[in-house]
């Protein structure tokens, strides 16, 4: 009786262990990808970055899209190694995230293990508009089948939250992707980044569980759980010291 029920025991624990290895493995955005068929993997989602950056900041569209951008914005790179900052005389040239930061040499820093990117471009684009004391950083965020591309829009002051738009998402409908839905990014203006001790305090919690005073929590996506912890994983290596950090000293 005895080895029957040491037997049983084994078997599961040699269960439990199994289960909780398939979980850990399935988090892994490769490996879940490759799990799921070509039928049900969701389509990509991508949208003109440009229309992004100018909702980012709620700037109307006077006389087209290019021509808005080239009359209020102004594009600079940061050299992630020197912190150095430079003009870019284009505002408009080339911007092709995620894919730039998903081919080239692997030179991710360690802190970018959640985002799930594979190369760190030494220049890092952002934006300014003028007449107002607002920057603009393009963000790539992890999801569950893929990555989600947008910019975050930062009042330089206070570091409060100006805009959020989302143009590119690999994830499920009506899910994940409704990082592109403007209801859902809205609830990120006005949300403090740092505390008074100037550490990174934005919180994504649980949907329904904010409390409208506070000034440092966002509701989640319901049912995309992933997205929404891949969001949180994002704002804190882009806004952290291995990409955009010295520009919000």
């Amino acid at each position: 009786m005895k080895k029957k029920i040491s037997l049983l025991f084994m078997i599961l624990i040699i269960v439990g262990v199994i289960v909780e290895a398939y979980h850990w493995i399935n988090q892994i955005p490769e490996v879940r990808s490759a799990l799921t068929s070509d039928k049900d993997q969701p389509k990509p989602v991508t949208n003109d970055w440009r229309m992004a950056l100018l909702e980012s900041v709620n700037d109307p569209i006077v006389e087209g899209i290019k021509s808005s951008i080239e009359k209020d914005f102004v594009r600079f790179n940061l050299d992630v190694k020197t912190k150095q900052i430079t003009l870019v005389d284009n505002v408009l040239s080339k911007f092709n995230w995620p894919h730039e930061l998903m081919v080239g040499p692997n030179n991710v820093p360690k802190s970018a293990r959640d985002v799930h990117i594979k190369h760190l471009p030494r220049q890092l684009p952002f934006w300014r508009k003028k007449g107002v004391d607002i920057i603009i950083l393009p963000l790539v965020a992890q999801g569950k089948y893929g990555l989600a591309a947008g910019f975050i829009a930062i009042n330089s002051k206070d570091k409060t939250i100006a805009g959020l738009r989302f143009y590119h998402s690999e994830d499920t409908p009506g899910l994940g992707q409704k990082v592109l839905n403007s209801e859902f990014t809205n609830t990120f203006i006005g949300k403090y980044l740092f505390d008074d001790q100037e550490n990174f305090a934005l919180k994504i919690v649980r949907p329904g569980q904010v409390n409208k005073s506070n000034q440092y929590n966002v509701d989640g996506i319901t049912g995309a759980t992933m997205m929404s912890n891949g969001i949180q994983d994002a704002l804190t290596f882009w806004i952290g010291v291995d990409a955009y950090g010295d520009l919000l000293k």
